[in-house]
């Protein structure tokens, strides 16, 4: 009888016990749930990379924009400048008015009356270099339009006004580049001209 013990136990030594359901249940569920992470983790990185490539595009789309309207505004510029140039004043001026009724965007009719403020005071209009100046600063503050008053003010003669315009102008000076760092210097020595 022991050999007959012995050799049964050899035998179910020999045969693999069944894998319990409940671990392949386990495992199963494991394995689930990480496809399902695997699955929102590809969707969100997917749905992110879309999101960025939609915004992408619309500031491409809206960089387009921008500089089809520089374009499109320095022209209108030059043929202003060309009119004055030629003895046209009145003429140069009515082509940038053109160009301010022609958009509602406060910044870019703010641009132009700094262009209109510009050419009035390379005309010895300062009267109208003031307005215009004065017009593109109440539109949107810059340092252009601080230190087109300042010029106009002070070809008028109000070196008080135009000291305030200046350092105006200075403070709006905020960038860390070479260029900023050259125009701080110009007007620092506009400055220093009034004060002498």
């Amino acid at each position: 009888m022991s050999d007959n013990n012995q050799s049964s136990k050899l035998s179910q030594k020999g045969q693999k016990k069944p894998f319990p359901k409940k671990y392949l249940f386990i495992i199963i569920g494991f394995v689930a749930v990480g496809i399902v992470l695997l699955i929102f983790w590809y969707l969100n990185f997917y749905l992110k990379d879309r999101e960025l490539l939609r915004q992408e595009t619309e500031a491409l789309a809206q960089m387009q924009v921008e500089t089809e309207k520089a374009t499109k505004s320095q022209e209108v510029y030059f043929q202003a400048v060309e009119k004055v140039e030629s003895g046209d004043y009145a003429s140069g001026q009515v082509i940038l008015d053109t160009a301010v009724a022609s958009t509602n965007d406060s910044i870019e009719q703010a641009w132009i009356y700094i262009q209109k403020a510009s050419i009035a005071l390379n005309a010895n209009q300062f009267e109208d270099a003031y307005n215009f100046a004065k017009e593109a600063e109440e539109l949107d503050p810059s340092v252009s339009s601080a230190r087109l008053l300042a010029a106009a003010v002070e070809a008028k003669g109000n070196k008080v006004e135009a000291l305030e315009n200046y350092q105006l102008s200075l403070s709006r000076i905020n960038g860390d580049s070479e260029l900023d760092e050259l125009d701080r210097e110009e007007v620092r020595g506009y400055i220093r001209l009034l004060q002498s």
